[in-house]
């Protein structure tokens, strides 16, 4: 309740200093589905953007063209389409490690899959 509250509160007093990033990686559906999520920041009154939220070069694109007042009077939400884990085969869309902190061996694990 309180994000949908805040976000017609910036659309009435048109914040369109605002910029809202939603890390849309699909992790909440399991408990509260949303059909989608683009239109019901539109429905709130943003200005709503698309991202691959993976890729560098889009998201500044994006916040270059939120600086020079893209949205206009509005506020914007970034719709930043992303992956859990992404890069590492076995933190990718796995839930249990949205809290789990990794042990050593698995550390050096995921440092290996990232090329580092």
């Amino acid at each position: 309740g309180t994000i949908w509250e805040t976000a017609l509160v910036a659309q009435n007093l048109k914040l369109n200093n605002l910029c809202c990033f939603i890390d849309y990686n699909g992790s909440s559906a399991q408990i509260l589905p949303h059909p989608n999520m683009v239109d019901q920041w539109k429905a709130f009154g943003w200005h709503v953007v698309e991202v691959d939220g993976h890729d560098q070069d889009e998201i500044e694109k994006v916040l270059k063209a939120f600086t020079s007042g893209e949205s206009g009077d509005k506020p914007m939400a970034v719709v930043a389409h992303t992956v859990k884990g992404k890069g590492v085969s076995f933190l990718e869309t796995h839930g249990p490690w949205h809290h789990k902190i990794p042990n050593e061996e698995e550390y050096k694990m995921i440092m290996k899959e990232l090329g580092e």
